[in-house]
């Protein structure tokens, strides 16, 4: 199940046909399908999106809310399609649940507002039992960066910085369970994805046998002349 475009159209209604789970509570609260809560306060909402059935929510589910201040995204939801958040403008508080796995580029573009927790040039977003569940951006103007071990996911357009200096190492702290550093690049645990190819010697870029999977942006920086793969 996934949330969907049309959040707008809910709130101004006083009626909607959504089948048999659509549920009236106050003249201040709307209730839907059982997945999304919709708090209506003056000049301010807030989406608490809770623990079923919700796995997935889609491209621009939320975008351009203007009123949207707080997200809360639980453990069911493994997905946050590209430019589910884009420009929210007064969005601060975003609480992203353990099940996460994907977060797709420009998911929170241009939401200037939120509160990042930070760590070794990064910009993360979690929850309280793990505030850096998703690396989400890395700092402008670093030439390196290190991951945090309790880190699960990378949004895809992480390192998409726009910037004069390039990233060019990328570590990982012991201990993460997701990720590893192999000569500043950043692959998958057990090595069979490619997610982050930074460090490129002369232009050369060799891939290892183990790599089964090249994830997408890999390599969005425009100076590998020559790919291997063994």
């Amino acid at each position: 199940v996934s949330i969907f475009n049309g959040i707008d159209d809910f709130i101004k209604n006083s009626r909607t046909s959504l089948g048999d789970d659509e549920e009236f509570m106050d003249d201040d609260e709307l209730i839907f399908t059982n997945e999304t809560k919709i708090d209506l306060k003056p000049y301010i909402y807030s989406v608490i999106v809770t623990n079923r059935p919700m796995k997935v929510i889609k491209k621009g589910a939320f975008a351009e809310e203007e009123l949207l201040k707080e997200i809360k995204i639980p453990d069911s939801v493994v997905e946050i399609e590209e430019s589910a958040f884009k420009d929210c403008p007064i969005l601060e508080k975003v609480q992203i649940g353990n099940s996460i796995t994907h977060i797709a580029q420009n998911a929170f573009a241009w939401c200037n507002n939120i509160r990042y927790r930070e760590h070794e040039n990064g910009y993360y977003l979690g929850n309280e039992a793990n505030p850096f569940v998703a690396l989400i951006e890395v700092y402008e103007d670093v030439s390196s960066c290190c991951v945090h071990k309790t880190t699960q996911v990378i949004a895809d357009d992480a390192f998409d910085v726009e910037s004069d200096i390039a990233i060019n190492e990328i570590d990982v702290e012991n201990g993460n369970m997701h990720f590893k550093s192999v000569d500043g690049n950043l692959y998958s645990k057990d090595g069979t994805q490619l997610i982050e190819y930074v460090n490129v010697q002369d232009g050369i870029l060799q891939i290892a046998d183990e790599v089964v999977t090249i994830s997408e942006r890999a390599f969005n920086r425009g100076y590998i002349s020559s790919i291997e793969v063994s």
